[in-house]
């Protein structure tokens, strides 16, 4: 039996995929308007605003939010449910389309908004695991490490040159390599 929605939230990062999710979030919304009969989409300005928005969802009446966007958007979001007591906390859906989409990979979510969307549609709700580390909530990757810079690094190569895809990940990889290559002390604690 499918999930029921209730009042659903789309959230759309309109500068995922290089400005591209805009676009995307129309079609979302245009294809979700359809069966969800209580449906509002908001935009992202920024990381802050998504954490805001996925922290006051319950108290705005969502039973349901739904995130378009790439890896850092979900999280963001998740970090603001996440501060939400689990009993009226609101079930997450994504719509990935973002450049990487790790984490929609990672709990076979489908790339591409129709798709997307009609698993979201025909799915079940499911409990995943998080992580919580320094009181930051994390759904499927903490990096840290040369990871962490490759993916700090690609920020800001984007910007700079333009380059995405797998060109900017080989490039910054080789670039943090070469020349930023650091040793670090950690300690970590599981519970």
């Amino acid at each position: 039996m499918a999930y029921e929605f209730g009042r659903t939230l789309l959230v759309v990062n309109p500068a995922a995929h290089s400005g591209a999710a805009d676009e995307y979030g129309t079609r979302a919304e245009a294809l979700l308007r359809a069966r969800v009969p209580e449906l509002d989409v908001v935009r992202t300005t920024g990381s802050e605003h998504a954490r805001s928005i996925g922290a006051g969802a319950a108290d705005a009446g969502y039973a349901t939010v739904l995130v378009l966007g790439g890896d850092g958007v979900i999280h963001h979001v998740v970090e603001g449910l996440l501060r939400v007591p689990a009993p009226v906390r609101p079930i997450l859906g994504v719509i990935p389309v973002g450049s990487g989409n790790d984490y929609s990979r990672t709990v076979n979510i489908p790339v591409g908004v129709a798709d997307a969307v009609n698993a979201l549609l025909s799915g079940e709700a499911r409990a995943l695991d998080v992580v919580r580390v320094n009181d930051e909530h994390y759904l499927e990757t903490l990096s840290f490490g040369l990871d962490a810079a490759i993916a700090i690094g690609t920020v800001e190569r984007r910007k700079r040159t333009g380059e995405t895809g797998l060109k900017l990940y080989f490039m910054t990889g080789v670039d943090e390599i070469i020349h930023r290559m650091y040793s670090y002390t950690y300690h970590a604690t599981l519970e």
